[in-house]
């Protein structure tokens, strides 16, 4: 059941990626297959949306532990975001503040 599911996902993701190469927007993509445009990002880009899931899966269970500081300003800061430098190592997260976060992805 779930090689068949896996399957199925694939196909989709490859639709998916079809359809907005020859001008669909998400929009219409999700309005399409009755589905949310989360989910069309979702299944653009799946590795960024797997390394999200095993980064808060790992938060919760207290194998990854968010930081007070900045690793890149070294500034304590209110709120503190994961950044995946590449997605496909999923457990490889650095701890920005909001305006480091930014800089990091211009």
């Amino acid at each position: 059941m779930d090689r068949i599911r896996s399957e199925a996902a694939r196909k989709r993701r490859r639709t998916a990626r079809r359809l907005i190469a020859t001008g669909w927007t998400p929009r219409m993509v999700a309005e399409f297959w009755g589905i949310s445009r989360e989910r069309v990002w979702q299944l653009l880009r799946y590795d960024r949306y797997l390394a999200r899931k095993a980064a808060q899966t790992a938060m919760r269970n207290g194998t990854l532990v968010r930081p007070e500081r900045c690793q890149r300003c070294r500034r304590d800061a209110d709120r503190i975001e994961a950044h995946h430098p590449n997605h496909r190592d999923r457990f490889a997260v650095r701890w920005l503040c909001p305006s480091c976060h930014k800089r990091e992805h211009r």
